[in-house]
């Protein structure tokens, strides 16, 4: 008979370590394990996870699972299957004559190579050959222009089946209006590939905008049966180890799905991990009453996340690795900035850091598993900011004098820079990847970093923060104390969301309130419906509503959210008029009241399980101060400013507690994962919760 349910388990993969997060639901703590990635082997790291977490609550795997009431999954296979380009071979069915939209794009390449001929185009994931046009035409109004020719799709099928396409992507035109002949053409293509999915645009994004619905489509199928085959071997190995609860999967809208939810719409796990960082930052947005901008560095890369009025930044249209996705999407920049991102010289003998990165293995040079490259690990250690005896608690033993060698033969040497000239050169290029990152996702959209938090998360994100905190006038910075296990911790917590899109094309003073209110009530029942199979309870339920606008002959629409509940009248269409006037004064600088403004889609996200509605729950960390006993005491770092090396605290997390007026900078806040480099002007204060704040002291 199963005990009553104690835990609840967030799971985040990383390209270096797979991060494990415990909630104890009695206690209300948290406890954070960490262990190597195998990307080429999930189930075993699931496995060896499991293991840790058992081992940390002094119980067996089954008893622990028994324990367990549900565990959420960060994964990185989609995003992974994207950039190294080892998804499905893909075939796509579309209307004759615009089967071409994947090359053609939108007549432009991306901005800022939009001029450069010599750029070339991306991979193309269904190629020409695979790529089958049907005699078919839906008019804009819905009417049928032409029949569907069933024997086309037929003859598609025999082709694709010779040619051992995995995964077929099917998108005609105005499908969304009426997608009788989709339907009829899914039914075909499902008959006669058996074993093979099909990704039919009207049940995945039925939206205007040819090219992005088509890419999209295209994406999933791309991206499916590997996700496919991940979810199913992370729930047959759940099962062996007797796992009967619910599994989840953290998503890139932000919030969790179940496998029968990821698989049909797998695109979805782009992304997947990252998107739980400023998700989690959601919390310090409504703790602190402003805006949160989250830094996750980790082994190998930096990711960037904003969180405005307590709600992430999504964005419905992204481009990933150079491929157009139309979904909603947590933002995230993501740079090559991670512990493991190796500094090397360009062709014109400029210092760059990343995107190249040492990863777990070989490593950087001080890990001494054969890596030679430095990193920017390497140029911390250097510096004085990480032990140069061992990281994690002790656990790893490093070899500093590799890390001083690798900067010294590859940066230091050619430049005639000293050691710690050529490793502080190599923080500050990073730096300055991680303030460019930054900016992207917030001045550059009309935010403004100076009235936000700055919340430093990942293994190494936490070294950093004070420097880019100064480069952005910032005066507070957060990390948590499961600061390296962030995302994981964001995924234990997380809500369960779905998306839905209707386009709905008008001048907002032509609008049909009841179509409008039709859609979107349509569109939220089926959410509910789709909550209530979930098993979520309907009063945790929370509906979110966006608008995609733009004035009279522009060309990019506009994202609204607008706070409008229930019934939308008259007066709620004057409250959305205004909403985009200001949001698109805060894009561009200028609004056109006496401009008409036209709706283009209505968005509606039916969220279960929702934060405003289940109450804060607050997570204390189980854990006391883990250093080892012959830690460090104090270290000589180098400071930059200064241009020399100074002695320094080095101080754990009782320290901190117990230190009235906090810890004045230059110091090293050291935990088991991560540590904290305290610059000069700087403190750093511990609060109840398991937070760090670091304050700038006043001029």
């Amino acid at each position: 008979m199963s005990q009553k349910k104690r835990y609840r388990v967030g799971m985040d993969s990383g390209g270096t370590f797979t991060d494990i997060v415990v909630l104890d639901l009695e206690r209300k703590e948290w406890k954070l394990y960490k262990i190597l990635s195998q990307h080429h082997n999930p189930s075993a790291v699931l496995h060896g996870a499991l293991e840790k977490a058992s081992a940390g609550a002094g119980v067996s795997v089954p008893e622990f699972v028994d324990l367990t009431e549900m565990i959420v999954i960060g994964t990185t296979v989609a995003t992974n299957a994207l950039l190294q380009h080892r998804g499905a071979k893909v075939g796509l069915v579309g209307t004759r004559g615009h089967t071409d939209a994947l090359e053609i794009r939108e007549g432009h390449k991306e901005d800022g190579h939009r001029y450069d001929w010599d750029y070339p185009q991306a991979k193309i994931l269904a190629p020409g050959r695979l790529r089958m046009p049907i005699t078919e035409r839906v008019l804009a109004d819905g009417s049928e222009h032409t029949p569907i020719a069933l024997e086309e799709v037929e003859q598609a099928a025999e082709r694709f089946q010779e040619e051992g396409v995995e995964s077929v992507a099917l998108s005609f035109l105005w499908s969304f209006v009426n997608p009788k002949h989709e339907q009829a053409a899914k039914a075909v293509l499902e008959k006669k590939l058996p074993g093979v999915r099909v990704t039919a645009s009207h049940e995945l994004l039925p939206m205007i905008g040819d090219y992005n619905r088509v890419s999209t489509v295209v994406l999933n199928a791309y991206v499916q049966p590997v996700v496919a085959r991940f979810i199913e071997g992370m729930e047959q190995a759940l099962q062996e180890v007797g796992f009967t609860g619910p599994v989840r999967y953290f998503q890139a809208n932000g919030g969790m799905g179940s496998a029968g939810t990821l698989i049909p719409k797998a695109i979805y796990a782009l992304n997947s991990g990252p998107a739980a960082a400023p998700t989690a930052g959601v919390g310090y947005s409504r703790m602190y009453g402003k805006d949160v901008i989250t830094i996750d560095a980790g082994g190998t890369s930096l990711d960037v996340g904003l969180v405005r009025g307590a709600l992430t930044d999504t964005s419905l249209t992204s481009d990933v690795a150079r491929y157009r996705i139309g979904i909603p999407m947590v933002n995230i920049e993501t740079l090559g900035a991670g512990g493991g991102s190796i500094a090397w010289f360009d062709s014109r003998g400029i210092l760059s850091v990343g995107p190249q990165s040492a990863e777990a293995r070989p490593g950087p040079a001080c890990y001494d598993l054969g890596g030679t490259e430095p990193t920017t690990t390497d140029a911390q250690v250097v510096l004085g900011w990480f032990s140069q005896k061992a990281l994690l608690g002790g656990d790893m033993p490093i070899n500093a004098q590799a890390a001083f060698d690798a900067i010294h033969t590859k940066i230091a040497e050619p430049t005639g820079l000293s050691v710690e000239e050529a490793a502080e050169g190599i923080i500050r290029v990073a730096t300055n990847n991680m303030v460019g990152g930054i900016r992207r996702i917030s001045v550059e959209r009309g935010y403004d970093p100076r009235d936000a938090v700055l919340v430093a998360i990942g293994g190494s994100g936490p070294a950093y923060g004070c420097r880019i905190a100064e480069e952005l006038e910032m005066d507070t910075v957060v990390v948590p104390r499961v600061a390296s296990g962030f995302c994981a911790f964001g995924a234990a917590l997380s809500e369960v969301k779905h998306d839905y899109v209707a386009t709905y094309t008008i001048p907002l003073d032509q609008i049909d309130l009841t179509r409008l209110n039709d859609l979107l009530e349509s569109m939220e029942a089926k959410g509910r419906q789709e909550l209530d199979a979930d098993g979520v309870d309907p009063d945790t339920i929370e509906i979110r509503r966006s608008f995609e606008m733009r004035y009279a002959d522009q060309v990019h629409n506009c994202l609204v959210h607008a706070d409008l509940q229930g019934t939308i009248d008259e007066a709620g269409i004057a409250k959305l008029r205004e909403a985009f006037d200001r949001r698109h004064e805060e894009l561009y600088t200028y609004c056109e009241p006496e401009n008409t403004a036209v709706l283009i889609n209505v968005h509606t996200s039916v969220i279960g399980n929702a934060a405003s509605k289940r109450g804060e729950e607050v997570f204390r960390p189980a854990l006391g101060d883990e250093r080892p006993p012959d830690a460090d005491t104090s270290r000589e770092i180098y400071l930059g400013s200064r241009g020399e090396r100074v002695t320094a605290p080095v101080v754990g997390v009782s320290d901190v507690a117990n230190a009235p007026n906090g810890i004045a900078g230059p110091a090293v806040v050291e935990e088991k994962t991560t540590t904290i480099v305290v610059l000069e002007g700087w403190t750093a204060h511990l609060d109840d919760r398991g937070h760090y704040e670091l304050r700038r002291v006043a001029a």
